[in-house]
């Protein structure tokens, strides 16, 4: 840190602010300045490490209730067909359900598809 201040003097924009001679420099890169390290303040965590939890927990909060409000549901619990995408809402085309079927008919290598497409399979009763 306290080579911060030499090199913020020497690359200072205003000409008149930087170093006169290079002399001056070198001796305040060799030897730190408490001059040039008076206008440094040290960041909040290190000056006050309870204020800057507390400040990040309240940021951290706000957040956490403007999430929560945004997405708040709307107060039904009940799913009507106008609350549902369009796919789900409309029935399967019949071109749909016949790939449906076949893929079934695959993976259970029965022909039991068209049954549970159909709604009249029963469930398997636990022994």
């Amino acid at each position: 840190p306290w080579l911060d201040g030499p090199l913020r003097k020497a690359v200072h924009p205003d000409p008149n602010q930087r170093y006169a001679v290079l002399s001056e420099f070198l001796f305040d890169l060799e030897h730190p300045n408490p001059a040039l390290h008076a206008g440094t303040a040290a960041p909040l965590l290190e000056r006050n490490p309870l204020r800057f939890w507390q400040l990040l927990s309240l940021v951290l909060a706000l957040v956490l209730a403007t999430v929560l409000v945004w997405h708040a549901p709307t107060g039904s619990t009940e799913h009507s067909d106008e609350a549902r995408p369009a796919a789900m809402a409309t029935p399967m085309a019949p071109g749909n359900a016949a790939v449906v079927k076949r893929a079934m008919d695959r993976r259970a290598g029965t022909e039991d598809a068209s049954l549970i497409l159909s709604g009249t399979a029963s469930r398997p009763r636990e022994a």
